[in-house]
């Protein structure tokens, strides 16, 4: 992978990892669906991942956070359903090296958010997690015969993106004073026209995601 040399290069003053850093749901290029081998082929994918050399100069060098999409998470558009949840965060907290206090280590979910800078130029970086806590997805056989993806909104008030816990983590955090504020999902947030996954699906939690950074300034 000499793509992280180019990185390097570049001398970033951070590098954000946005998901899908690692596929542990690939095995020679065939997505594995069944939940008795996911935790294997996951651990296998950490591992491999951990052995690139250029990449680990890169994460030795260079300032980074990150959080996990699906195939990182372990299993290809996995939500909260995902029976190997909590053992992927265990992995996840290992292959970053987070360190003995971070709250990652010892709550559900990897949302975090960080703020670095002097008054007036504070930066805040803000990394959702869109999967530990995220509702089954509803399917459509139409969409998918059209080949625009498996799945269509869904109006239901009782689903969630984030849930509970973390939307109200980021509020607050929405209240950190920072001149930049960036805010990363590894879902889709402002697309539409397609039925494969992105907040769309659950217009509710976009809407309230809308409303959340408007009513917060």
């Amino acid at each position: 992978q000499p793509i992280w040399d180019a990185v390097r290069g570049y001398k970033p003053d951070l590098f954000l990892f946005a998901g899908d850093n690692v596929y542990g749901d690939l095995v020679d290029g065939k997505l594995v669906h069944d939940d008795a081998i996911l935790l294997e082929t996951l651990t296998r994918a950490y591992l491999r991942g951990a052995a690139l050399p250029r990449m680990s100069a890169l994460r030795k060098a260079v300032p980074h956070l990150a959080t996990w999409d699906d195939h990182d998470f372990g299993k290809n558009d996995a939500g909260s359903d995902f029976v190997h949840k909590e053992a992927a965060q265990k992995l996840f907290t290992e292959f970053w090296k987070l360190p003995a206090d971070d709250p990652r280590r010892n709550r559900a979910g990897v949302y975090h958010a960080h703020t670095s800078g002097p008054a007036g130029k504070r930066v805040q970086v803000i990394l959702l997690d869109t999967r530990y806590f995220r509702s089954p997805l509803k399917t459509s056989v139409i969409n998918l015969a059209r080949g625009s993806g498996p799945y269509e909104p869904d109006d239901d008030a009782g689903k969630t993106m984030l849930g509970a816990e973390q939307w109200t983590w980021l509020e607050e955090q929405l209240k950190v004073p920072a001149a930049l504020r960036l805010t990363v999902s590894s879902i889709q947030l402002t697309v539409d026209g397609h039925s494969f996954e992105r907040w769309g699906n659950f217009p509710r939690e976009r809407l309230r995601l809308y409303d959340l950074i408007r009513s917060s300034g």
